[in-house]
């Protein structure tokens, strides 16, 4: 098995969509913002169709191998990333970190930063003598000693920490550009949408300066090369380096080991956004827990049919199902003595193996069957 640290660096202007953009059926605002990261659906993505490449397996082109279907299904997995396949491999693509943002300053040190937690720099109690009902359930009720808290003002959702320490804001890291665009309702024997529904504003991202880059680790049994692929709703072109990790121990542990966060007793913090299918199970059991939701989108191809990959006889069923996601930084508050309970509803190997549902007390779970 090899492990490699892959960088993206943008090549121009990128969007990453989500809920909020206007493709998706929604349109609840003609202004679209893309999101900070690319999904960990998207990274495997890539690395999937890089694979495939690098053996000149893609289809479509004359000068390619033509692979069976078992070749394909060994070196890449049958189908893309399914939530409800908990038993999904992905050939010799063996899991990914979650992905972060990294500043390379020089060649020699790179300094990796992480969503701080929400709760950074509020000092956070539970009162005993105050008591409300959350869920049908009583709980002790959260207080802030200091008095500090303005929701009008808080926007500790979008700071980042790096490994030296240093607090970065978004306005640091990015700078966005609105693109102006038209869309046209191309079905047959439809009216045309009236303008509001035609035009739209794309805010775009760029990282501020060239030291910034997206980052991920990833274990493989497969050499992976440095090239130029693209991703992202315009499909961006991004420069992907690779560099293998000679003396890390997993992919799991390498991301725990640089992550600024500590365990604490009795809380929980979550290193990337975690799904969890019963979550009036984790309502009942936390205390308070400070998190956003976040909506996810899993857009998976199906294989339906039988035959070689290049016969004619597969074809591909789009299944599209949605889930919530606590972001990145959500911090769970509970009685210590619960905290198996809680780590139970928080661990998928399933998910973690791309990249989802870390958490910061996973380090002792980890023997992760990497």
């Amino acid at each position: 098995m090899k492990i490699y640290k892959v960088t993206l660096k943008p090549l121009d202007w990128f969007f990453f969509g989500g809920e909020s953009t206007l493709d998706n059926g929604v349109k609840q605002s003609y202004i679209a913002h893309s999101e900070v990261f690319p999904q960990q659906t998207t990274l495997l993505g890539v690395l999937r169709y890089q694979l495939l490449k690098q053996k000149g397996w893609l289809w479509g082109k004359e000068h390619d191998e033509k692979p069976s279907r078992s070749d394909v299904d060994s070196l890449i997995g049958e189908n893309s990333f399914s939530m409800e396949d908990v038993n999904q491999k992905f050939g010799r693509i063996k899991c990914l970190s979650p992905v972060f943002i990294e500043e390379d300053k020089n060649e020699r040190v790179s300094n990796p930063f992480y969503p701080v937690p929400l709760t950074k720099d509020y000092r956070l109690t539970f009162d005993s003598n105050v008591s409300v009902y959350l869920n049908g359930q009583m709980k002790k009720y959260l207080i802030n000693d200091n008095n500090t808290f303005d929701p009008k003002k808080y926007s500790n959702y979008i700071r980042y920490q790096g490994k030296d320490g240093r607090e970065l804001v978004i306005d640091d890291i990015f700078v966005p550009r609105i693109q102006i665009g038209i869309t046209k309702n191309t079905d047959y024997g439809q009216e045309e949408d009236d303008d509001k529904n035609r035009f739209f504003k794309r805010e775009m991202l760029k990282f501020k300066t060239d030291e910034f880059c997206f980052a991920f680790y990833v274990e493989l049994d497969e050499e992976l090369k440095n090239d130029y692929v693209f991703l992202g709703a315009e499909r961006s072109c991004f420069k992907m380096n690779v560099e293998p990790q000679v003396d890390a121990t997993g992919v799991c542990q390498i991301y725990l080991d640089n992550h600024p966060s500590k365990s604490e007793r009795g809380r929980i913090e979550l290193l990337s956004p975690t799904y969890i299918e019963n979550l009036d199970a984790l309502n009942d059991i936390c205390d308070f827990h400070w998190s956003y939701q976040s909506q996810f989108r899993n857009l998976a191809m199906v294989k339906d049919g039988r035959g070689k990959l290049n016969s004619g006889a597969i074809s591909y069923n789009r299944k599209e199902t949605s889930f919530h996601f606590l972001s990145a930084g959500s911090v769970l508050f509970f009685e210590e003595s619960e905290r198996g309970r809680v780590e139970d509803l928080l661990n998928d190997k399933h998910l973690q193996d791309i990249g989802y549902n870390y958490f910061n007390s996973m380090n002792n779970n980890i023997k992760n069957d990497q």
